[in-house]
């Protein structure tokens, strides 16, 4: 059922039910428009994460695979569906998964740590990957970069690596999210039309 602006307004008012000696008028005006702002944005989240769904699901094919991947002083992390760096937006809103090996040690608990030596293991089947490296990370980033267990991995050596930015990639709220889904689907989208990985 669509809503004209108006009627749309006018539905979300009728659900919330504030109690009338508990609030001065002022007060109770601004509980209104926060949660008419609030709706508002959520309703447009949903509308640009399905607009962004569809232009993937027509270059992405449903096998490809994503791995969340953040670089910390001296360890690795794999990240999942809810621990923040993406993993809601990749994972639950565009439908995208990772490789099996990573679902099954990094997607219960949000996370799991892992090390060099099984990098392969992990991320071989990744068609891309995204990259967060820790403020302190910067020196295990070069070492881990310059290993060849790194650049012999497939999304490497297409190049379909992602360096997200920490501060805007580690949090959940509703502008983080956005700014997430528009990132992650401009890295991807552009990684297609280029010609990597199919």
């Amino acid at each position: 059922m669509f809503l004209s602006r108006n009627n749309f307004l006018i539905y979300i008012v009728k659900q919330i039910a504030l109690a009338r000696s508990a609030y001065r008028r002022y007060t109770s005006f601004n509980i209104v428009i926060t949660i008419i702002i609030i709706k508002l944005m959520a309703r447009c989240f949903r509308q640009n994460s399905g607009q962004k769904e569809k232009k993937l699901a027509s270059v992405i094919e449903k096998n490809e695979k994503v791995v969340i991947l953040e670089i910390s002083e001296k360890e690795m992390f794999l990240y999942g569906t809810s621990y923040g760096r993406g993993g809601e937006i990749i994972y639950n809103e565009l439908g995208l998964r990772a490789p099996v090996k990573v679902e099954e040690i990094a997607f219960e608990a949000g996370w799991a740590g892992m090390t060099l030596e099984v990098l392969p293991e992990y991320l071989a089947e990744a068609d891309y990957l995204l990259l967060g490296v820790r403020e302190l990370g910067e020196e295990n980033k070069k070492d881990i970069q310059n290993s060849p267990l790194w650049q012999n991995l497939p999304a490497v050596q297409v190049g379909c690596v992602m360096k997200y930015d920490l501060d805007s990639f580690y949090f959940q709220d509703p502008i983080a999210l956005e700014q997430q889904l528009d990132e992650t689907a401009a890295f991807l989208l552009s990684k297609q039309q280029a010609g990597a990985p199919s």
